[in-house]
């Protein structure tokens, strides 16, 4: 094997030129390079090439037998090439002559480690894989199982099953939101804690365990119903104590527990029922009346006898006040509906007037005449009282009898044109203004089918008969009743 640059013999397996220093690895053994022309010039005193020119001798020819050699590489580790000269055959003497000697050229560049490079990197990733295998792999294996045990302490956590969702997610630590788990599993265990509380009839410690929990499921909801319980038997022994306005508004906070609502409608009445009784102490029978009205019976049994006694005091006491103010009639009507209500039948007795004598009991003063006489005959044997009042055709009441039952009356009055009316009653007399009440007769006389005017004239005597079932003579007098308002 030849170098392709400087044409020397080389050992075999040379990477590079033990003389040149060329890099010689793409060379094919016992290939030689091609001789460099050589032009000599008379005795060869002219060479183109600095370089020698060396040829590979033939086998035919003996007497050019070369003697090679061999040549131990460079020690590329070292700096400096020791120089080994090379025991060849020129071709020629000048040739040879002129070619550098071996410790001429310049040391050897090292070798390219170009692949040495790559297979160190590829085994530097290979072992990078295999060391991160070692690591990530136990790793992964170990993320897998804590995954399988945070699933199971999910499902625990689910079914309420809180202790060992615990456990689970304490031993898991930082793994995914394992202590948010073991939070919400501390939750659940205190919130078991909450409910046995609760239904042991621990309310108060049960409130403030359910407050602390906050949100969590339904401790909210059960922290007030806690409280409406504690209300509840609160409100029962204040209504068993009679205070029924404060059991009514605790009854009212518990809601819908048990009977709190009927409860508070109970107390409610009770209230409204204490109030009319003090309404009615005071005599305001009509406020205390609009109180009791609401309520049930069932609940106040005395509801409706305070009612009508609300009633007939109301009317008792405006009896009262129209008897003071003269209005007899109307006083005496309420007392008699009033029956045997306290002092009723006495008061209504007070309201009647007793009779007058028989004869006028009123004249006008501006009607002083006496030159014409009437007498008035009702009927003698029917019980009856009869009261008659004289009016001018204009209107001017002259003159008011009484008749008392089998009595006849005779007045005197000045000649005129009068309108007479009559009433008469079998009952008591309450006074000029009520007369006979509503019990009594109340009709106006007309002298004929087309006029009230009666004319009389002085120095006659008049006969009025009134309600005769006979004809006594004279003419005839028409009745119609009328309303008591307008007699």
């Amino acid at each position: 094997m030849f170098c392709h640059k400087c044409g020397m013999s080389l050992p075999q397996d040379s990477q590079f030129c033990p003389f040149c220093g060329t890099d010689i690895e793409d060379i094919q053994p016992d290939q030689a390079p091609e001789a460099s022309e050589v032009k000599a010039n008379g005795t060869n005193s002219h060479i183109r090439s600095a370089a020698p020119i060396f040829a590979k001798p033939e086998a035919a020819a003996p007497e050019t037998e070369s003697v090679q050699k061999e040549v131990s590489p460079p020690d590329t580790y070292k700096t400096e090439t020791p120089p080994v000269t090379p025991q060849v055959q020129p071709y020629n003497e000048m040739a040879r002559s002129q070619a550098p000697r071996y410790e001429d050229y310049p040391a050897p560049p090292a070798p390219k480690k170009k692949k040495k490079t790559m297979k160190i990197l590829l085994i530097a990733a290979i072992a990078l894989v295999v060391i991160l295998a070692a690591v990530l792999i136990p790793i992964s294996l170990s993320n897998k199982k804590k995954q399988v045990r945070y699933d199971e302490g999910a499902t625990l956590l689910e079914k309420g099953e809180y202790e060992e969702a615990l456990e689970i997610f304490e031993e898991l630590k930082d793994f995914n939101d394992s202590k948010d788990k073991s939070k919400l599993a501390k939750q659940g265990l205190e919130y078991e804690s909450a409910v046995k509380k609760m239904n042991t009839g621990r309310y108060n410690e049960a409130i403030n365990a359910f407050e602390e929990l906050g949100n969590f499921k339904d401790s909210s909801a059960l922290a007030a119903k806690c409280q409406k319980v504690l209300n509840y038997e609160k409100a029962l022994a204040l209504f068993d104590a009679g205070n029924y306005e404060e059991a009514e508004t605790l009854f009212k906070s518990a809601g819908d527990y048990r009977d709190a609502s009927q409860l508070a409608v109970q107390s409610s009445a009770q209230v409204d029922y204490a109030e009319a009784k003090l309404l009615m102490e005071s005599g305001d029978y009509v406020a205390a009346k609009e109180l009791l009205l609401p309520l049930d019976s069932a609940i106040i049994p005395e509801r409706d006898e305070l009612i009508s006694e609300c009633d007939n005091m109301g009317d008792y006491l405006a009896a009262q006040e129209l008897l003071t103010a003269g209005k007899n009639y109307d006083a005496y009507k309420i007392f008699k509906e009033l029956g045997d209500f306290q002092d009723s039948p006495t008061l209504s007795s007070d309201c009647t007037v007793a009779n007058p004598r028989t004869g006028e009991v009123y004249r006008n003063d501006d009607y002083t005449g006496t030159c014409c006489t009437l007498k008035i005959v009702p009927p003698k044997s029917d019980g009856s009282k009869t009261y008659v009042k004289i009016y001018t055709s204009d209107g001017t009441l002259v003159s008011c009898v009484f008749i008392n039952a089998g009595d006849q009356a005779q007045i005197k009055i000045p000649p005129d044109d009068y309108k007479i009316k009559a009433a008469y009653s079998f009952g008591p007399w309450f006074g000029e203004t009520d007369m006979f009440g509503d019990e009594g007769v109340y009709q106006g006389l007309l002298a004929s089918d087309t006029s009230d005017i009666f004319t009389l004239k002085a120095n006659y005597i008049y006969t009025l008969t009134l309600r005769s079932v006979t004809t006594p003579g004279g003419e005839d007098v028409i009745t119609v009743n009328e309303d008591r308002g307008d007699f």
